[in-house]
């Protein structure tokens, strides 16, 4: 017999939804860059945990963030040097999601092409929070990062 007066069935079914309406604050635990590209031929970052830190009531959970996209990331097209400026507009459009996260995590003075996870692992960040349902009808509800904030 076990000392834990537990059985499975006591256990949750599902994670509770995090409060989408305010504010987190966290430390990136681990974060990749995927080799393959991505449907649009960019790479990109995912962040596989944030732990949360604040606030208490969703302290130690942790979160994560699936695609933030490299801006000038595609072999396939025009390198930077190569484009005229409304291509490099256009393409640099694709980086705000990246460009928030830099800014939460105070990464600063390193070029796009030289970002890598061990620039964002271990530093702390704020962001809000979207319950995204999946699969949809299940009323299992993911909570992933909705804003990076600084």
């Amino acid at each position: 017999m076990g000392n834990i007066p537990l059985t499975p069935s006591d256990l949750p079914s599902k994670l509770e939804p995090m409060d989408d309406d305010g504010v987190y604050r966290g430390v990136i635990r681990d974060m990749v860059k995927n080799d393959e590209p991505n449907k649009s031929g960019r790479r990109y970052f995912k962040i596989t945990s944030i732990e949360v830190l604040e606030p208490l009531k969703w302290k130690g959970r942790n979160t994560s963030d699936n695609h933030i996209e490299i801006p000038f990331s595609d072999e396939n097209r025009p390198s930077f040097h190569e484009m005229n400026e409304f291509e490099r507009a256009r393409e640099a459009e694709r980086g705000i999601r990246l460009n928030n996260l830099c800014r939460a995590a105070k990464v600063e003075g390193i070029t796009i092409d030289s970002l890598a996870p061990e620039n964002f692992v271990g530093k702390e960040i704020q962001f809000t929070i979207r319950n995204d349902e999946y699969p949809e009808g299940s009323e299992n509800y993911i909570s992933k990062v909705d804003r990076y904030l600084f």
